[in-house]
């Protein structure tokens, strides 16, 4: 089945391919278009058809507003897959049963309220939790079943960026965004090597300049961006964003929303975000996903989440608690 749409975002419209549906990794897909600032909306499908045909690079994509966007849903890759997971911690169930599909070169918001383990998603997907039961797969692998050292390879191809950054405050920040590149690939890179890509992952997050400087001269902002290089320089094919905004201004907020943004569209990277702040992630999402109750309630692109006629989607993503709710409900939920 062949979906096609012109893309209209030069000339500031939105085009829609009404009443077309189809399924990709078990669910409905919508093909409605929607519009982002300075961001052709069909870039990541764009992004695969020219990695198949072996011409990447953002300046190779066609020029927004000449985007002949034609989508074949079938050949749509899905990359990850959760599979009837299920996860407890004692008496505390996490999941009764996920099941989420996740494409290659998509950029995906994982939403929800705190405590429901969006976390516990990634950390199960890179092996640092274990699920108790169901399947998760990662490029047609089987995490579940892996030992440590088939962990230690999927890792070195999913990156992972820490609420609070996570540096090592007795390191340079140099030695912080190398970490990664000694852990996984010190037999294969010289140290100018190092040195060189240490150098490229701190240009990219705006921060050039900076190795000798040690984590307590930074600002709050700039420590997220320097964990966010240090998972982009190993040049993974995922990276994990695990609530980046959190504890940020609105500027530093609006340029972390920006480098992930970008850093998808210049390294083709397939972006997972775990967060509750709706503007960044109506700002950076392709599709979302809410999680709810150990279950994914709601999924789909941004429209189609503020579209939903779920109450308990509506109610999320504009901050209203259900008005049914007493006091002893909602203390029991803070």
């Amino acid at each position: 089945m062949v979906l096609s749409a012109p893309c209209r975002v030069a000339t500031g419209e939105a085009a829609t391919t009404s009443g077309a549906t189809s399924s990709v990794g078990g669910r409905g897909f919508r093909t409605s278009v929607r519009r982002r600032a300075g961001r052709c909306p069909h870039a990541f499908v764009r992004r695969l058809r020219f990695a198949r045909s072996g011409t990447t690079g953002a300046s190779r994509l066609p020029p927004r507003g000449e985007c002949a966007y034609i989508l074949r849903v079938d050949q749509v890759e899905t990359l990850i897959r959760f599979s009837n997971v299920k996860k407890r911690f004692g008496p505390k169930v996490i999941y009764s049963g996920l099941d989420l599909s996740i494409r290659r070169g998509e950029a995906f918001t994982i939403l929800g309220g705190s405590g429901v383990g969006k976390s516990v998603m990634l950390k199960m997907l890179i092996g640092l939790l274990t699920a108790d039961s169901g399947s998760i797969t990662f490029d047609g692998q089987e995490i579940t079943k892996m030992g440590e050292r088939e962990l230690s390879r999927v890792r070195q191809r999913i990156a992972m960026l820490f609420q609070s950054g996570a540096l090592f405050d007795s390191l340079s920040v140099f030695e912080n965004v190398a970490y990664g590149l000694e852990e996984h690939f010190r037999e294969k890179m010289s140290r100018s090597e190092m040195e060189d890509r240490v150098a490229w992952a701190l240009g990219l997050v705006g921060l050039p300049g900076i190795e000798e400087m040690r984590p307590s001269d930074l600002s709050g902002g700039m420590r997220k961006r320097v964990g966010l290089a240090r998972a982009i320089a190993v040049q993974p094919e995922v990276v994990l964003y695990d609530e980046p905004t959190t504890g940020l201004d609105p500027i530093n907020t609006a340029r972390v929303n920006h480098m992930i943004v970008g850093l998808q569209e210049k390294l083709s990277i397939t972006s997972i975000v775990v967060t509750h702040d709706m503007g960044s992630a109506f700002a950076i999402s392709d599709r979302m996903a809410m999680v709810h109750s150990g279950r994914i309630i709601a999924c789909g692109d941004v429209e189609s989440i503020k579209e939903s006629d779920d109450d308990r989607v509506y109610n999320f993503i504009h901050g209203k608690a259900p008005v049914e709710e007493d006091v002893e409900t909602l203390l029991r939920s803070g």
